[in-house]
C-alpha cells in the first residue's frame, strides 16, 4: 500500500539526486575544458574596458552553481556597474565581444543592432565606445547599427576618430521614426 508507494518515491528521489550530481559534475568537466576560452573572452573584455573606461577593473567568469534555478552562473562585472548608464555600457561591451571574440565570433551572425544603447551613459563613454567599435572594424568584418540621439551626439563630433556622416545610413526623427512606427523601450 502506502509504504510501498513511499519506498518507490524515496528510490526515485535518490535516483534523481544521483543524476543531478552527475550532470553538475559533467558541467564542471566541460567548464574546465573551456576555461581557456573563458580566459580569452575575459582578456578581450579587459582590453575593451581599458580603452573605454581607462581601467582594467572588470571580470568575466563562468561557474557551476548548485542552485536549482540555474546550474551555470555567468559572473560579468565592470567597475561601478549597477547604474543604468554603466549597465548599458556593460551590455554594449558584452554584445560587441560576442561579435568579435575569436571563439564566440565563429557562431555570431556578424550583425548587431543597438537601439539607444548610450541613453543615460556619460558622453565620454559613448565617444570612447564608438571609437572602439570603429577601431575593431579595421580587423573584423561585421555590420553594427545603432540609434543615437543627435542632440547628444552633435556636441562631441570633434572627439570621434572617424567621420560619422560617411557611415550614417539613415536619420530618423519623430515624423520619420525607426522601423516606421512609434515604440517605447521595454524595461
Amino acid at each position: 500500500g502506502s509504504y510501498s508507494i513511499l519506498q518507490t518515491k524515496i528510490a526515485q528521489q535518490k535516483t534523481l539526486k544521483k543524476r543531478k550530481e552527475k550532470l553538475v559534475d559533467d558541467l564542471g568537466v566541460m567548464l574546465i575544458e573551456i576555461s581557456k576560452n573563458v580566459q580569452g573572452f575575459e582578456e578581450d573584455l579587459t582590453k575593451m574596458h581599458d580603452f573605454i573606461s581607462g581601467n582594467k577593473q572588470c571580470q568575466f567568469d563562468i561557474k557551476i552553481s548548485e542552485s536549482i534555478s540555474t546550474f551555470v552562473d555567468f559572473d560579468y562585472r565592470i567597475k561601478r556597474d549597477g547604474s543604468s548608464g554603466i549597465n548599458r555600457i556593460k551590455t554594449f561591451m558584452y554584445d560587441i565581444l560576442l561579435m568579435t571574440n575569436e571563439l564566440t565570433s565563429q557562431r555570431h551572425p556578424k550583425f548587431l543592432i543597438h537601439d539607444n544603447i548610450f541613453a543615460s551613459t556619460g558622453k565620454d563613454d559613448m565617444i570612447k565606445s564608438l571609437n572602439y567599435i570603429h577601431s575593431l572594424a579595421k580587423k573584423h568584418r561585421f555590420q553594427y547599427m545603432l540609434t543615437i540621439n543627435k542632440d547628444e551626439f552633435d556636441s562631441h563630433l570633434d572627439e570621434l576618430d572617424f567621420d560619422y556622416k560617411r557611415l550614417r545610413r539613415a536619420e530618423f526623427t519623430r515624423s520619420k521614426p525607426f522601423l516606421g512606427t512609434e515604440y517605447s523601450e521595454v524595461s
